[in-house]
């Protein structure tokens, strides 16, 4: 990202620990919004200013949500070459006895 800029080993660092700091980042459910990751440093290209990249990023994730719907699938990880590791569980449904029915 700063690989041709003179501090940008500092800024690496300076980026990385804001990113790890566990007291600014609590949890996963505090997300950083893209003017918060511009102010950091964070060099930031908007989807909506490119519309192939758009693309290509909604396609995968409407991909990676269909998956979770219709499968067992409760998570992915899938590298540049296409292999991925798939977590999946067996979700099965205990019956609920009806009161009152015979039989």
């Amino acid at each position: 990202m700063f690989h041709n800029e003179s501090d940008g080993e500092r800024k690496a660092k300076d980026i990385a620990e804001w990113l790890g700091n566990a007291k600014v980042h609590k949890m996963h459910g505090r997300p950083i919004g893209i003017d918060q990751a511009i102010t950091k440093g964070l060099k930031i290209e908007k989807l909506e200013d490119n519309q192939d990249l758009q693309e290509a990023v909604l396609s995968v994730f409407h991909a990676t949500i269909v998956t979770f719907q219709v499968t067992d699938c409760v998570k992915m990880v899938e590298n540049h070459n296409g292999r991925g590791v798939y977590s999946q569980i067996q979700i099965q449904a205990v019956p609920i006895p009806v009161r009152g029915a015979s039989g």
